[in-house]
């Protein structure tokens, strides 16, 4: 049976100075924010301190054996681990980037259905064929691009200070790493990042305070555009 994620429920007064929809996204996109870090560090730490304790492996490699790979097929898998463990063993948070954009992009392209949607019974700025065409496929810019495109659309003004558009910027280009590229640093990157400190083809590893830090500026991001959103169309007919 299929899993179908319901939005918080938020009831919204008559005189309700913002409309409830875009608030719903903003708290679910938070709360799956911070669990996927949580969930990270979770699994990272529990699982050190697991396979250390007498005989917990030999039960690994019982149900694995059990379940999933014969022992040959399991044996090589450690192999190939312990050849490139230092790549693993530093990624832990790798995947994280992965999620927190994610989630991100889920968050940005129910906002634009909702503003597209909003636009229709709420004064606007008039939009040409472009700026249009952006707003429907808004979750293939960048983030910093993505802001641009809420702004001109709405006529709101964002209040995100340019430092946090930087770093949202880097989280971008590290992401596009690993989805593209297993993480190794490219031309593309080095040109974009300026970065002078790690050389080109190494790989680009994740630090536990640029996750925190990348964290914080998407949770006040979220906070600004949704609110701004919200203000600015609280008069919209109800939106699910």
């Amino acid at each position: 049976m299929g899993t179908i994620i319901s939005l918080p429920e938020i009831t919204q007064k008559d005189d309700a100075k913002a409309h409830k929809y875009p608030f719903q996204l903003s708290i679910q996109t938070m709360e799956f924010l911070q669990a996927s870090i949580f969930y990270t560090a979770f699994n990272d730490i529990s699982t050190a301190q697991y396979i250390h304790i007498d005989g917990k492996l030999n039960e690994i490699e019982k149900i694995f054996t059990d379940k999933m790979y014969d022992k040959k097929t399991y044996d090589e898998c450690w192999e190939f681990l312990n050849k490139y463990n230092e790549v693993f063993k530093k990624g832990a948070f790798q995947s994280v980037i992965i999620s927190l954009n994610s989630h991100w992009d889920w968050y940005i392209r129910k906002l634009s259905k909702f503003i597209e949607f909003s636009r229709d019974h709420i004064v606007s700025p008039e939009l040409d064929k472009k700026q249009i065409s952006a707003l429907s496929r808004i979750s293939n810019f960048s983030i910093a691009h993505q802001l641009k495109i809420l702004s001109e659309v709405t006529g709101v003004k964002l209040d995100i200070d340019s430092k946090d558009i930087e770093n949202l910027k880097e989280m971008s280009r590290v992401r596009n790493l690993g989805l593209h590229n297993r993480w190794e640093t490219d031309e593309k990157y080095m040109l974009l990042s300026g970065r002078t400190d790690i050389k080109l083809g190494e790989i680009r590893y994740v630090e536990i305070g640029e996750i925190n830090l990348w964290h914080s500026i998407l949770i006040k991001t979220l906070g600004e555009t949704c609110r701004k959103v919200a203000t600015k169309y609280v008069k919209a007919p109800a939106y699910q």
